[in-house]
């Protein structure tokens, strides 16, 4: 969601762009008043420049936030968890992963692996969505030449000893 406060000062902007943008369009086409109309069109394009900037840049938090507290409410439903049995497992007060959750809040990097640790999944997946190849496991051909040489190592420390 984006923040509340970004909204109502866009919202306050475009409210006073439009009362500039009337004021343009009353103005007749006095040579007296060219002046005005230049600077209020200017004014206009300033607003709307500085209304983008603020609706794009709290877009993008929004995504990136809302990326991070879906990934973290969808992975704690999975695991059956309340958000209160979740707070508890990490000592914290539930409204710390209410905020998480509604993406008011992200975890801090020294949660993320007691997180991901709880929650049984990889914590660079919760932090960015990106799923870490898991290491692939050895045949059983390997695995059994691997305990062969293990054996063999062990014979040869308990024969020098």
């Amino acid at each position: 969601m984006i923040n509340k406060a970004t909204t109502l000062d866009c919202l306050e902007e475009l409210k006073n762009l439009g009362s500039l943008i009337t004021l343009i369009a009353k103005a007749t086409p006095d040579a007296t008043l060219s002046s005005d109309i230049e600077s209020c069109a200017g004014l206009a394009w300033d607003m709307t420049n500085s209304i983008s900037r603020k609706l794009s840049s709290a877009m993008l938090l929004q995504n990136k936030n809302s990326a991070i507290n879906n990934r973290l409410r969808t992975q704690r439903e999975a695991c059956g968890l309340t958000t209160a049995e979740l707070a508890r497992l990490l000592d914290l007060d539930e409204e710390v992963i209410i905020q998480w959750e509604s993406g008011e809040y992200e975890p801090t990097i020294s949660m993320l692996i007691p997180l991901a640790n709880i929650l049984g999944c990889d914590p660079m997946w919760l932090l960015t969505g990106a799923v870490t190849p898991p290491v692939q496991p050895k045949s059983e051909e390997q695995q059994h030449h691997n305990a062969s040489q293990q054996v063999c190592s062990l014979s040869r420390e308990a024969l020098l000893r």
